[in-house]
């Protein structure tokens, strides 16, 4: 990655994140419309609690995020590692924060897809009720 492209995203990152989280209730009355799979089906579909776990996450509240959907914050997780990696490379250091191995991220994927299904079954691991 080029330093100019580091540069934009070592200094835009953090103006979007600010932008997004002072705007935060008109953003979550305006882009977030109920899922029509759990509409229609009564079924948690994978993206079901998405918009509750953002929500939460703009609202500062880490654990409602995981119990709503672990996407988000596990996504979000990816994400600051990547821009810590971007923010040292501007620096001249090469830091390996995120997993390379393709059985990794094979493992990280069987391991969604068991909770997107299994969270259907245990109360548990479903969606807070709005």
């Amino acid at each position: 990655m080029t330093p100019k492209k580091r540069l934009i995203i070592v200094i835009g990152t953090p103006l979007l994140a600010a932008a997004v989280f002072l705007f935060r209730g008109a953003l979550v009355n305006f882009w977030f419309p109920p899922c029509p799979i759990r509409t229609k089906t009564g079924l948690y579909c994978p993206g079901c609690g998405n918009t509750r776990s953002v929500h939460a996450l703009l609202q500062l509240d880490f654990a409602a995020a995981l119990r709503n959907n672990v996407t988000v914050p596990f996504l979000c997780l990816l994400f600051l590692l990547f821009y810590i990696e971007t923010v040292a490379g501007l620096f001249g250091r090469k830091l390996h924060l995120l997993p390379r191995k393709g059985a990794f991220w094979y493992t990280v994927l069987a391991i969604f897809g068991v909770y997107f299904v299994v969270r259907n079954f245990i109360p548990a691991l479903q969606p807070i009720a709005q």
